[in-house]
């Protein structure tokens, strides 16, 4: 169990099997994700905010946790495998507030809610491969995104997908 940032970034650091449990919003600021974590928020309060929740390394899974506001993505995936987010809720990035990119793969998204309170012009939800011209993304990104909410302040990219395998279903839109 963690209730500071610090605790959080000593908790999540390393390859080592965990599970950490989130008690509070904590301010942790960018932040990158050992592999063999599973990160679950305490109560309905629980929370990660800051900067950039990175994933980089596989075996990873997220559940019950407010991801943001957030400098720059809310959370990227870059490169990582075998990672599953669920009843999570992100909002107020000032880039995407969950991207998929730099051949990520076998990733699942459910049952989590996307929004803005403060929208902007870049107020986008998923980005998943990130250029046109990174084709070494050919053959990855199998993304799932199911029962997800996309509420208030959106103004597209739910989600906008280069290269990728991606399955959507029983998703609720109801972002202007």
């Amino acid at each position: 169990i963690v209730s500071t940032a610090s605790a959080f970034r000593s908790a999540v650091d390393d390859d080592t099997p965990a599970v950490v449990i989130v008690q509070g919003n904590l301010n942790v600021g960018t932040v990158s994700i050992g592999s063999n974590k599973t990160i679950i928020g305490a109560d309905v309060n629980a929370g990660l905010s800051g900067g950039t929740i990175r994933v980089r390394e596989s075996n990873n899974i997220f559940q019950n946790l407010i991801i943001g506001p957030a400098s720059g993505d809310a959370m990227e995936m870059s490169g990582a495998k075998n990672i599953y987010v669920t009843k999570c809720e992100f909002h107020d990035s000032s880039d995407e507030l969950c991207s998929i990119v730099r051949e990520s793969d076998y990733v699942t998204i459910s049952w989590c809610k996307f929004y803005f309170n403060n929208t902007h012009s870049h107020a986008f939800a998923h980005l998943i491969g990130n250029r046109d011209d990174r084709t070494s993304d050919r053959g990855k990104l199998h993304v799932t995104m199911h029962h997800n909410w996309y509420g208030q302040g959106i103004r597209g990219r739910m989600p906008r997908t280069r290269y990728g395998h991606v399955h959507i279903y029983n998703n609720y839109y109801n972002s202007v």
